[in-house]
């Protein structure tokens, strides 16, 4: 899952508690500080953030079925009173790409994958599918 409207920093957190005057909410090792504040110094409502998020999504140069994936499964949920926008990236049965770009997930970071490192991943698909 990707969400959108949580600071994993703390500084980011007081941040956000000094620009925008609400106070964050303690979840796990992460403060929420929702949407909803963004949404409201843009003028518009939550569904028309989140659908800012998905034509974002939609006019990116994104390989199908990732694109497709995570289109479908875009939704806000609420938490204590903030919405947060949670977007859901389904396991993927090949590479997928961005702008031509290749990125692997490395723990909690996303680097830029070299050819070698494609050709890596690309085996393990190929492997999934012969098991």
């Amino acid at each position: 899952f990707l969400y959108i409207g949580i600071a994993d920093k703390p500084a980011d957190a007081k941040r956000v508690e000094a620009l925008d005057r609400i106070t964050p909410i303690a979840f796990d090792h992460v403060k929420i500080v929702g949407i909803g504040r963004e949404a409201i110094k843009m003028g518009i409502a939550v569904d028309k953030y989140l659908g800012i998020i998905a034509n974002g999504i939609t006019t990116a140069d994104l390989s199908d079925p990732l694109k497709t994936n995570v289109l479908t499964s875009l939704d806000v949920i609420t938490y204590k009173g903030l919405e947060v926008v949670r977007i859901r990236v389904p396991r993927q049965s090949q590479p997928s790409f961005l702008d031509q770009e290749c990125y692997l997930r490395v723990g909690s970071s996303t680097i830029k994958a070299t050819g070698p490192q494609i050709a890596a991943v690309s085996k393990l698909f190929s492997l999934k599918a012969v098991a």
